[in-house]
């Protein structure tokens, strides 16, 4: 497929998925469908579950294994949305920017060496593979975007200095 003429976007939300919901998948649709209607094609979406080191903010988590199966299971007829458990997989919390510019790091990755790099980050949808660098570098033709409820955008606001807030929001919409 030819993308040298569309705007690319990839969505990405971070959270407990304690337990993944409807509403959580929803957002993808949502913000797919607006996405669409402003002249973007979505490659796809991710979700990524908190680490467990996340219990000290919420005591009622389910342990992080348990939360990526669950997340796993809920995106089966989601096939655009995809499960990554970088972030689970970290021993310390990560803040939401962070594990983005985490996985744009990553995606930059696959788009230098997709064969090598694409097994090591199966939860980016397979299309990134025929990026280029100039695509994925270029925000006039690339963006990734935060898909969030407003308890994540409340935690950010209350966490966070007004400047990282809009750092955050000028990156990743």
């Amino acid at each position: 497929m030819d993308f040298s003429h569309k705007k690319l976007a990839l969505l990405f939300s971070s959270g407990s998925f304690n337990p993944p919901h409807i509403g959580h998948l929803s957002m993808f649709e949502l913000a797919r469908d607006y996405l669409n209607s402003h002249g973007y094609y979505v490659l796809g979406g991710i979700m990524s579950p908190v680490g467990d080191d996340y219990k000290k903010k919420k005591p009622t988590l389910t342990c992080s294994r348990h939360r990526i199966r669950m997340v796993d299971l809920s995106v089966t007829d989601y096939p655009f949305v995809k499960c990554s458990n970088w972030e689970a997989n970290q021993k310390k919390w990560v803040p939401a920017k962070e594990a983005l510019e985490e996985h744009l790091a990553a995606l930059h990755k696959i788009v230098q060496d997709p064969d090598l790099q694409f097994k090591n980050h199966p939860y980016f949808p397979e299309i990134v593979k025929s990026l280029t660098m100039e695509q994925v570098t270029n925000s006039t033709k690339f963006k990734m975007f935060l898909v969030c409820g407003g308890d994540l955008l409340e935690r950010i606001s209350i966490e966070n200095e007004n400047e990282y807030i809009e750092s955050m929001m000028k990156q990743f919409g």
